[in-house]
């Protein structure tokens, strides 16, 4: 596949997804799916049934990317964000008066989302537009190249070097790094409020339906425990869990894109849970800043830092064996398949 078509899928799938309303209707549910094949709520990458609205991925792309205004756009991002919250609260078999109260902490977590990136909201909303507008035209220029007039796509520079696209690129990771996020702790906050029982199994249910997303431990991977010591956390932030979530939803894009066989889903899934160990062993030892190997505090405090650099350059290389890995599982027809069915929408499920 051409290296600047790839980068187009990659732009794509990096697209954001930051936006966040306060409060979101609740949609209307659908019973049987109108989108065989095409659907998010029962579409190939979709292991489970959910409620919500069938919904046309190919015609939810091209809205999104070619019609919809900002605030159109930041309402479409709502709309998967409320179907992902969704999702979890199934996991927990709730009666109706318990779903209604974590309705309630739903709006809140959504509100405190919003209110943590204050004024950054909007200026992130309006970089996430801009940036699809111009993945817009590359998507325009391919389409107008297989239709035999390719000069809109000779004037655009190769999208891996457009320095639109890496200006937008830059000031969006910095907003991403500011603002990390985790579904994991909208799942927390829902089991801080059901019985110990109903909150393990739903857990447990969560862990198997998105395996890639949440933990199977509450709070496992949001350094909520404040009875850890400096120590202790110094030891957790050695690797950066946000890289192991952006593993999964790789594994995620990769699955909506090339609608893998269940063998083939079973491989990659093997596949990433050999990468996540071998990341594991990563951790090692670190200086416990207690003179008992004769170091100082700042020492031990420099070696962390070193190792954690380390770390990081070794968990960019297990990424990248991933992502080799993966590819080598498909078939010449699904590559070539979705090559025509260029743009892949990209959607995450980040909160």
């Amino acid at each position: 596949m051409p290296k600047r078509r790839v980068a187009i899928y990659q732009m794509l799938a990096w697209s954001g997804s930051f936006a966040l309303n306060a409060t979101m209707a609740d949609p209307p549910r659908a019973e049987t799916c109108l989108y065989p094949d095409d659907c998010f709520r029962h579409g190939p990458a979709v292991t489970i049934v959910t409620v919500g609205t069938c919904e046309s991925r190919s015609a939810f792309r091209e809205r999104y990317i070619h019609h919809a205004s900002t605030d159109e756009r930041v309402q479409m991002w709502n709309d998967r964000k409320r179907l992902m919250t969704d999702r979890i609260l199934d996991a927990y078999d709730l009666t109706e008066s318990q779903r209604a109260a974590c309705g309630r902490v739903r709006d809140k977590y959504f509100a405190d989302r919003r209110r943590q990136m204050g004024e950054h909201f909007d200026e992130i909303s309006d970089l996430r537009s801009k940036k699809i507008d111009r993945i817009g035209e590359y998507v325009d220029a391919v389409r107008h190249a297989r239709a035999g007039a390719p000069e809109a796509w000779a004037k655009l520079p190769g999208s891996e070097n457009d320095p639109v696209l890496q200006d937008l690129d830059q000031r969006l990771q910095r907003f991403k790094e500011l603002y990390p996020s985790n579904w994991g702790e909208f799942a927390d906050r829902i089991e801080d409020i059901l019985p110990p029982e109903q909150a393990r199994s739903g857990r447990e249910r969560l862990a198997e339906q998105f395996p890639f997303t949440i933990s199977s431990t509450h709070g496992a991977r949001m350094g909520t425990d404040e009875s850890k010591t400096d120590d202790d956390t110094t030891a957790d932030s050695l690797v950066d869990d946000r890289d192991l979530d952006a593993w999964g939803a790789y594994l995620r894009r990769w699955t909506e894109r090339y609608a893998p066989t269940p063998g083939q889903l079973t491989a990659a899934t093997s596949i990433l849970q050999e990468v996540r160990t071998q990341s594991d062993q990563l951790g090692g030892a670190l200086f416990d800043g207690n003179g008992q190997d004769g170091s100082t505090k700042d020492e031990a405090a420099e070696v962390t830092q070193r190792r954690r650099e380390v770390r990081q350059l070794e968990l960019d290389d297990l990424f990248g064996r991933l992502r080799t890995r993966l590819d080598a599982l498909l078939t010449t027809e699904q590559k070539q398949i979705s090559a025509a069915n260029e743009p892949n929408g990209g959607i995450d499920n980040t909160p």
